[in-house]
């Protein structure tokens, strides 16, 4: 009796860790609770995707301002019917893979033009640069984990984006890591194979979707693009 009784409460004690992680938010992706039949639910959003980056300037303050430099008409991102890859000031500016990191420009104090510099705003590029990047992160249609398990089947799969460039293509992929794990643009050539959202599966009042990142995501190259479908 005594080796049943603990047995039950060495298997307690497992489930109230194993919650216990859920709840101190150590799941990396599991924000909100994930049903494989319905989908998701607590991940409304009640306002527009402008509103909510403005909501955050604390995260998206570099965004706002590459969107005012680049003048991308701020109504894109209320529209229903897309995904915003909003991109955080890490992955737009301050950490080590940052776009100002790894897209440096010469140091004008520089004779030689050898030296680089990281920026310290939008200005130095641009703007039709600066645009591309901005639309590249708004892609057709609205994908959440459940839309994209649908559609790639756990494929890599590419999807159209607002970009006006050729290779303006997002590749999606859902993982089952525990949690259901959406990964963008895990082709050869990308900068970083772990790229995945902070915070997936905002739904926007309109039904539009957010996922929140700290990487930026880069253009495929034209070999990239001949491995994996297009969706259509």
């Amino acid at each position: 009796m005594k080796r049943h009784q603990i047995y039950i409460v060495l298997l307690l004690l497992s489930s109230f860790g194993l919650a216990g992680c859920e709840l101190l938010g150590l799941e990396f992706q599991r924000s909100y609770k994930y049903d494989d039949q319905i989908g998701l639910v607590d991940n409304q959003v009640k306002m527009s995707g402008w509103s909510y980056i403005n909501s955050r300037t604390n995260l998206f303050s570099q965004l706002i301002e590459a969107v005012k430099y680049a003048e991308v008409d701020t109504n894109l991102f209320n529209q229903s019917n897309q995904t915003l890859l909003l991109v955080t000031n890490a992955g737009l500016a301050t950490a080590a893979n940052s776009y100002w990191n790894r897209n440096q420009v010469p140091d004008p104090t520089d004779p030689t033009g050898i030296k680089t510099i990281v920026p310290l705003s939008w200005d130095v590029y641009p703007k039709a640069q600066v645009k591309e990047l901005v639309m590249y992160h708004i892609v057709k249609g609205a994908w959440s984990y459940m839309e994209i398990t649908n559609a790639t089947q756990g494929r890599v799969t590419f999807f159209p984006t607002l970009s006006s460039l050729s290779e303006g293509y997002v590749a999606f992929q859902i993982k089952r890591e525990g949690a259901m794990t959406i990964y963008m643009n895990t082709f050869p050539t990308h900068y970083n194979a772990d790229t995945r959202p902070r915070t997936p599966n905002l739904q926007l009042l309109n039904g539009s979707y957010i996922h929140v990142m700290d990487n930026y995501l880069d253009y495929p190259a034209e070999f990239d693009m001949t491995l994996f479908p297009i969706y259509k």
